[in-house]
């Protein structure tokens, strides 16, 4: 979701890390490129050292206080730290510079969520959509269902979910979430037929026939269940809970040798 991710490949991280920590001893960090900075701080914050991320951070805005960028890199990890109000103080002067910063954005979403204030979490979250290019929304997809499942609007969660696994067939959290909800309503009718209209697109998901096979278990058909039990296995030969549905469905079918 956020560009700090994924570890950045730069040929001179190693060596500016050992000079950031060499400097921080002393007391003493020089100037920095901006970029390379931004490196450092994203490096701490993927491995969770949100305390040296926050320094850094600290550094960034000293030396680029134009720069939103590092307002943002200082509340994610202020946020990393617990002190969520004081992130979202440092976002709202980040906002002055770049209001449309879909990570800026998403960061906000993220505090909130943390902050169990799933209402604005869910405002921001769609505002992320609005903005974000359409190879990351599936994810931002799953971040505002989560916020509506907490809410308990499992309805509108699986609208969002739906849409999600329309834009990445391939999201097999979503495919687990919407599992979820169509539980949380008991309305296994509309479970199907998302399934099959997913499964009429994307014929080879092993996932999306097993959810579907689940649903034919939890409406009493067992018959169609094993079917599409059988459809699950067929691709994905050692998706083991699928042989075990599989036995409680001719179990309850009484079926037993097989």
């Amino acid at each position: 979701m956020f560009d700090w991710e994924e570890e950045p490949q730069d040929g001179h991280l190693s060596e500016d890390l050992e000079r950031f920590e060499t400097q921080l001893a002393q007391n003493a960090v020089g100037f920095y490129d901006s970029d390379r900075l931004e490196a450092i701080i994203d490096h701490y914050l993927i491995n969770g050292n949100y305390t040296k991320s926050n320094t850094a951070a600290e550094i960034g805005i000293q030396q680029y206080p134009f720069h939103a960028l590092f307002f943002i890199r200082k509340a994610q990890s202020m946020s990393g730290l617990g002190q969520l109000k004081e992130a979202l103080n440092i976002l709202a002067e980040a906002e002055k510079m770049d209001s449309r910063s879909v990570e800026l954005i998403l960061t906000k979403a993220a505090i909130f969520s943390q902050l169990r204030d799933s209402k604005r979490a869910v405002r921001y979250f769609r505002d992320a959509l609005e903005l974000a290019d359409s190879e990351d929304k599936d994810e931002i997809f799953l971040d505002l269902a989560s916020e509506l499942e907490q809410l308990r609007d499992f309805s509108g969660a699986i609208e969002v979910l739906e849409e999600a696994m329309r834009l990445n067939p391939k999201n097999e959290g979503a495919l687990y979430e919407l599992a979820f909800c169509f539980d949380q309503l008991g309305d296994y009718k509309r479970a199907m037929k998302s399934y099959t209209d997913f499964l009429d697109e994307n014929p080879y998901s092993f996932t999306a026939w097993y959810n579907l096979g689940n649903t034919f278990s939890k409406a009493e058909n067992f018959t169609d269940a094993l079917n599409a039990y059988e459809y699950c296995v067929a691709i994905n030969a050692n998706f083991s809970p699928a042989y075990f549905n599989m036995g409680n469905a001719y179990l309850t079918l009484e079926r037993y040798h097989e």
